[in-house]
């Protein structure tokens, strides 16, 4: 599993998909926005998953909208 990056990284892929920042994203997807940042920071630069719960969840919804083509989502 590769690590989808750090904070600074996130947001600028983030924002290339449209979306306003980590926090609107995070509500637009059904979490805590503090929770998002924390398993950004925490899980972020690792190359396993979390250990389990929402942690994992978060991961998976990121690694699914990071993964879209950005020319998918401009069209």
């Amino acid at each position: 599993m590769e690590p989808i990056g750090d904070m600074q990284h996130v947001r600028r892929q983030l924002l290339l998909r449209g979306w306003n920042s980590v926090d609107h994203w995070a509500r637009a997807n059904g979490f805590l926005a503090g929770t998002v940042r924390r398993v950004i920071y925490d899980w972020g630069m690792r190359d396993k998953e979390p250990l389990g719960g929402i942690g994992r969840q978060v991961m998976a919804a990121l690694r699914a909208e990071l993964d879209k083509p950005i020319e998918e989502i401009a069209a």
